[in-house]
């Protein structure tokens, strides 16, 4: 008899503890996680300043302060004196290099590719300034080889083995309110 009241308590503890451990994991599990569908970042403290450079950096400082030391930095206004910047408009766009073709997606990623004028997720150019405004599409390309001359290499990135590193230029084009899921790119 006393054995079977010891098993009796020993199971009615062991229910208690499990009941206890449900309703705990139950109370953790419905607290929503810092962070949780907000901007990519906000789920910690920041641990530590960006510099902000507006004026051109040569090779040499950017190499010394910044990537010898894995120190991040934002380089604003470094393309406010590409040609693109004064140039592109829908129009030049359309007239000067209309016939190239550009990989375009959806605005928000998880829809389907969108068919331009070259193929499912292909698109002229002059097609796509024609009709990305009122479509739901943008232009992720590899910039196109007759669009170099308008992208120039920021001073700091055009010697050495900067400019050896430079794998690809890519071309984002888009109405506004456009959406990339967190990913990474295949090399």
């Amino acid at each position: 008899m006393a054995t079977l009241r010891l098993y009796v308590n020993s199971l009615l503890v062991l229910c208690l503890i499990v009941v206890f451990y449900q309703a705990n994991a139950a109370k953790k599990s419905t607290k929503v996680p810092r962070g949780h569908l907000q901007q990519m970042g906000l789920h910690r403290d920041p641990e530590g300043h960006i510099d902000i450079i507006t004026e051109p950096l040569s090779a040499s400082d950017f190499w010394s302060k910044y990537v010898s030391k894995r120190h991040p930095v934002l380089l604003r206004g470094a393309a406010s004196h590409f040609p693109a910047k004064m140039l592109w408009n829908d129009q030049y766009l359309a007239d000067t290099y209309g016939d190239l073709t550009v990989k375009i997606e959806r605005k928000f990623e998880a829809d389907a590719n969108p068919v331009g004028d070259m193929g499912l997720a292909r698109d002229s150019i002059k097609n796509f300034v024609k009709t990305y405004v009122q479509d739901d599409k943008y232009v992720i390309s590899q910039l196109p080889k007759p669009m170099y001359g308008d992208v120039l290499v920021p001073p700091c990135l055009s010697c050495g083995s900067f400019n050896q590193s430079i794998i690809e230029v890519n071309f984002w084009l888009s109405s506004g309110g456009t959406k990339s899921l967190l990913h990474k790119d295949a090399r």
